[in-house]
């Protein structure tokens, strides 16, 4: 647990995520996961949510406690995941609009 940030809402691989700024969240990531890593996960979050698919806006990074973040907006509702298990078929709509930014971005 981090000072002043109260017990984390999840608990990933590479990070911590704790309620943050009025819907907002900070995904905080472990001391040993490289910036690089972190500015690579903002790009592809910034660019997924711009081709519209369902995904939460992605913020600034951030340095807490000797430790790099990064700000999500907060959101509520099913994982995509979860959303997969129930909807399997929604998995091809979402890679295909995926497809269709990269190949807008490159």
């Amino acid at each position: 647990m981090n000072a002043g940030l109260g017990q984390p809402i999840a608990y990933g691989r590479t990070s911590e995520v704790y309620a943050w700024e009025q819907g907002k969240v900070l995904k905080l990531f472990y001391d040993w996961f490289e910036l690089e890593n972190i500015e690579n996960e903002m790009r592809i979050g910034r660019v997924i949510h711009a081709s519209g698919l369902p995904t939460p806006e992605v913020g600034e990074i951030i340095r807490l406690n000797e430790r790099y973040g990064l700000v999500y907006e907060r959101v509520y509702g099913e994982s995509m995941w979860k959303t997969f298990q129930h909807k399997p078929w929604n998995a091809i709509r979402y890679a295909r609009r995926w497809a269709e930014q990269e190949s807008k971005n490159h």
